[in-house]
């Protein structure tokens, strides 16, 4: 039987407390700065510690083979420590929407496969996390003064949790999670990029859910000078591919699309993010187990810079 023991009202009380700390992205000192990130669907505020006395080394280049090419040379000694706490406001929407009032989920269903709540919050498999990054950053030239905005990491990140999310349902899961990852981030006047490519391993302690490797590469772009309706510009994609451990065989895999809407020639933007989930009935075991399916991924968002 499906426990649902999730504290909601923890969730939504760092999700206030982290709106309220938004100001205070990337308060800057010699060793210890802070930065937060507020969005329905991800929301966190991490802590950087420089573990040596030097600075954070910098690029006069926003040239992303630059980029890319420094973080690389300098993986092989870890630099900084990243200590994250993140949450997810809209799937614990969706979750608590299930859990407390299951009639008015149920008629958001619109055929066999579709429920929009689930489409509104799909992508997540946890309703929160806690996350240590150990590896090294680089800051690069910009043309306006959030130097906190223009970082690269390069390292290892260890994940945990105890709650794993199906289909908005809560289940007691401590999970584990460690990957290689390099990300990014780049902001001008008239243009943000955002980039990470990442590989890892994920075990479960439910032994109904399948402990899994995978790989994934995003990339997003924005800028206000060009035309939103393109298809290549404004745009950006996210990619997931998904093994289980023992049977080695795809057990889930996703392909999303994003269009970035400026509004009124600001780098704020509406983000609609258009998608499909294939998990395979591998993944899950009774009484969680499904037929393979496909998921519809729908989620509006909006960005404030």
């Amino acid at each position: 039987m499906l426990r649902c023991n999730c504290p909601y009202w923890v969730a939504v009380v760092v999700s206030v407390l982290l709106a309220g700390l938004a100001p205070l992205r990337a308060q800057e000192i010699d060793m210890l700065s802070w930065e937060t990130e507020v969005d329905p669907y991800y929301t966190s505020i991490g802590m950087y510690l420089n573990l040596t006395d030097q600075p954070i080394p910098h690029l006069n280049s926003t040239d992303e083979k630059a980029i890319y090419g420094d973080l690389l040379l300098r993986s092989h000694k870890p630099r900084f420590m990243l200590i994250e706490a993140s949450v997810y406001p809209m799937p614990v929407l969706g979750a608590f929407w299930r859990h407390n009032y299951r009639d008015s989920y149920d008629r958001a269903q619109l055929g066999a496969d579709l429920n929009m709540v689930e489409a509104l919050t799909a992508g997540f498999e946890e309703p929160y996390a806690l996350s240590l990054f150990l590896g090294n950053m680089v800051t690069y030239q910009s043309d306006i003064a959030a130097m906190g905005k223009n970082k690269g990491f390069m390292g290892y990140l260890l994940s945990v949790g105890d709650k794993h999310l199906f289909r908005n349902q809560v289940i007691d899961d401590h999970w584990l999670e460690l990957e290689w990852k390099i990300k990014g981030t780049v902001s001008q006047k008239q243009m943000d990029l955002d980039w990470s490519l990442r590989t890892g391993l994920k075990w479960h302690d439910e032994a109904a859910i399948a402990d899994a490797c995978y790989f994934a590469f995003r990339r997003d772009h924005s800028e206000i000078k060009n035309v939103w309706y393109s298809f290549m510009e404004n745009s950006g994609v996210d990619v997931y591919f998904e093994f289980g451990q023992e049977l080695r065989a795809p057990t889930q895999q996703r392909l999303l699309f994003h269009k970035n809407i400026p509004l009124q020639d600001s780098k704020n933007r509406f983000v609609f993010t258009l998608g499909l989930i294939r998990t395979s009935q591998r993944r899950y075991q009774p009484p969680y187990q499904v037929d393979t399916d496909l998921q519809l991924v729908f989620t509006p968002s909006i960005k404030f810079e």
